[in-house]
């Protein structure tokens, strides 16, 4: 009896404890089921203009009445992670015991490594980033931040050679031994490397022969292009900014 009372008790448990899967730009990663919140009298080095950030997982996704809900408790949504799971703020004052019955499953840390894209987690830079020692990084930081008070703390100790307010975003170049350092500020989100420099492709109308190709008067190929199945991705010579063409 005993024996069979174990396996059952076993089995509870087993059930009660489970883990999150997210999936993020550096790999999958396992959440544990905890509740990671700081202290309301903590000095942590995390609090950053009275808030600091978590990863919050939920049983099933919340709806809109559960998510105001829980926004009015202090904790801000700022961006979905597949499954279940989303970035968030965290107000300082907030207490574990006002998270009951909301449908959270648990409040996860974010590690700074979980913020660096595969090429800088492995340190696989590409040839246009590297600089002797030194790298070029994009960094960028959670929305609501304020801008100009996390620019001025990171410039104190980087070297930021542009920045972005529009895009929440700063360009960095920095010693490839100090990006891990960097990433452990609580308002970063990720560190990736810079793009390539993009170079124009239709000076000789080369887009304009494609469509004309692809889309005669005349099927002289059999061939039935419709468009169905297919994805548009919209460029530009540089940083897509607000433009016409992408307000439908």
């Amino acid at each position: 009896m005993k024996y069979l009372f174990f396996l059952f008790s076993f089995f509870v448990f087993c059930n009660s404890y489970s883990q999150t899967e997210i999936r993020l730009n550096g790999g999958d990663v396992t959440l544990e089921q905890e509740f990671d919140l700081l202290d309301i009298y903590s000095k942590s080095d995390e609090i950053f203009d009275n808030k600091y950030y978590r990863y919050l997982s939920f049983k099933e996704i919340p709806d809109l009445s559960t998510r105001q809900k829980i926004n009015e408790l202090g904790i801000v949504f700022i961006d979905y992670i597949p499954d279940n799971t989303y970035y968030v703020s965290v107000s300082k004052n907030l207490t574990e015991s006002v998270l009951i019955n909301n449908g959270i499953s648990s409040v996860n840390k974010i590690p700074y490594d979980q913020k660096l894209d595969y090429s800088v987690k492995n340190k696989d830079f590409p040839v246009w980033s590297i600089d002797g020692d030194l790298v070029k990084i994009v960094v960028d930081f959670y929305d609501g931040v304020n801008f100009e008070k996390a620019v001025s703390l990171i410039s104190n100790k980087y070297n930021v050679y542009f920045n972005n307010k529009h895009y929440s975003k700063i360009f960095i170049q920095i010693d490839i031994n100090r990006i891990n350092e960097l990433s452990e500020y609580s308002f970063i989100s990720s560190v990736q490397v810079i793009p390539p420099t993009p170079k124009p492709e239709n000076y000789t109308a080369r887009t304009l022969h494609r469509a004309n190709t692809l889309n005669p008067n005349i099927n002289i190929s059999g061939s039935v292009l419709d468009g169905e199945g297919i994805s548009i991705m919209m460029q530009d010579d540089g940083e897509i900014g607000p433009h016409i063409d992408y307000q439908g």
